[in-house]
């Protein structure tokens, strides 16, 4: 149960936008990753202050 709910996590954060963007424009790709980008740097932000 513990093993399955981790993996599901794990699943979770990778966002769907990146696998459409690569079928778009590099606008869309470049767009998919700063928003990558900045969900990690938020993350990192937020694991600093608490």
């Amino acid at each position: 149960m513990g093993r399955s709910q981790v993996s599901g996590r794990n699943l979770v954060p990778e966002p769907p936008a990146i696998s459409t963007a690569r079928i778009t424009s590099s606008q869309g790709y470049l767009f998919a990753v700063f928003k990558y980008f900045f969900q990690i740097l938020a993350l990192v932000f937020l694991s600093r202050s608490s």
